[in-house]
């Protein structure tokens, strides 16, 4: 028994900033050629009035901060030990515990 094939069983409509989140914040650009071009079924987006709100995307915006340099010879004249200590700080984690 044959079944009739459907084309795109849903289509998503949302705003470009949406999928911009969705896609992993891809390049509006990038969106824009996926939509246009028909690259996806079932992929449609509302053209914000406002175009510049993706570019006060906060995630980006922090995934572009440089951090500051570490120098790499001392700026002392008379280093002691653990005077200046480097190290990397997160945390803290939620660590499950195995029986």
């Amino acid at each position: 028994m044959l079944f009739p094939i459907q084309e795109s069983a849903y289509v998503a409509r949302t705003s470009i900033n949406t999928w911009h989140r969705c896609l992993g914040h891809a390049m509006m650009q990038s969106i824009k050629k996926l939509i246009n071009q028909s690259m996806v079924t079932g992929m449609e987006a509302k053209m914000e009035k406002n175009s510049a709100a993706h570019t006060h995307c906060i995630s980006c915006l922090k995934g572009k901060r440089t951090r500051d340099i570490i120098p790499k010879k001392l700026d002392i004249e008379n280093p002691r030990r653990l005077h200046r200590v480097y190290s990397d700080v997160c945390g803290p984690f939620d660590v499950k515990e195995y029986a």
